[in-house]
């Protein structure tokens, strides 16, 4: 009698339980599936096309362990040639297939420490320049098949990279105003200033120097690009429609051959024109530092 009623005690007991555990073994069932499935589908995304997210963005290829040796004897060569025909030949011949690489050099003769490979460009036409006036020509014409031919590129300014497309430009800009640079002394900065104030920049292109490439940058973070003559003009207008008063700076650089033209718009400096001058006095368009490229808001 007591046997038969701890037993039937007992069935509501398990009854009660079956359900609770049933639940909990099928929940635990469809985690460690869904779980597997979804570890699976994350281990393979890399390598489908239904790849998303983070996964889905592979880093490009890099560049071979032989074509980095190729590319680096290249290098090499062009810093030791001296001739500027054979720097550029060399430098043509491999750069379709050197373009990504970076290079390095301990104690260089002739190049950059480090940069870009298509960086070379700037250096080859540099040698053609130091040449004389009958080789700026050929200077000119390998910048300008590196502006049309090359793909954009980052390059090396020390600190800082710049848009190859700007650079370039620049460069041309520089190296073909021999014809149009006028002399102009430190006694006429005042007629300058003049000029800035009634926004007549057509002085600009005569002070633009074969032998300087000119800069735009931000005033405060004191580095700056290779620019050509067009949008630094741009800039400078923008300024201008935003200032009150041009002056003469009152803080000059312990190197007195620079010289700072202020932009203001009231107590506010908007831009910095720097001129500078040459060994025979000239001034020449060095840079212009603005507040920000859209002028004072």
């Amino acid at each position: 009698m007591d046997k038969n009623n701890q037993s039937g005690d007992n069935r509501p007991l398990i009854k009660k339980l079956v359900l609770p555990l049933t639940l909990f073994i099928g929940g635990l069932l469809i985690f460690v599936i869904l779980y597997k499935f979804l570890l699976g589908n994350k281990i393979q995304l890399p390598g489908t096309d239904s790849a998303i997210g983070q996964d889905a963005f592979q880093a490009p290829a890099e560049i071979s362990t032989s074509l980095q040796i190729e590319c680096q004897a290249s290098v090499d060569k062009i810093d030791k040639l001296d001739s500027c025909e054979e720097k550029e030949t060399e430098f043509l011949s491999k750069v379709s297939n050197c373009s990504g690489y970076s290079f390095a050099l301990e104690a260089p003769k002739s190049l950059d420490s480090d940069g870009q490979y298509s960086d070379i460009v700037f250096n080859v036409a540099a040698c053609y320049k130091k040449l004389g006036a009958d080789k700026v020509a050929k200077a000119i014409s390998l910048l300008k098949k590196a502006e049309s031919d090359f793909p954009a590129w980052e390059v090396n300014m020390g600190p800082i990279t710049c848009d190859s497309k700007s650079t370039l430009s620049a460069y041309l800009d520089a190296y073909s105003a021999d014809a149009t640079f006028t002399c102009t002394k430190s006694a006429d900065l005042e007629k300058v200033v003049q000029q800035l104030q009634s926004k007549d920049l057509g002085f600009l292109k005569q002070m633009l120097w074969s032998n300087h490439i000119p800069e735009l940058g931000l005033r405060d973070s004191d580095v700056s690009c290779p620019e050509n003559l067009k949008e630094i003009t741009n800039s400078l207008v923008k300024a201008l429609n935003q200032s009150s008063k041009v002056s003469l700076s009152n803080e000059q650089k312990t190197d007195s051959m620079t010289t700072f033209i202020e932009i203001n718009k009231g107590s506010d400096l908007v831009a910095l024109l720097k001129v500078a001058s040459n060994p025979d006095g000239c001034l020449y368009l060095d840079s212009l530092l603005v507040t920000n490229f859209d002028g004072v808001e």
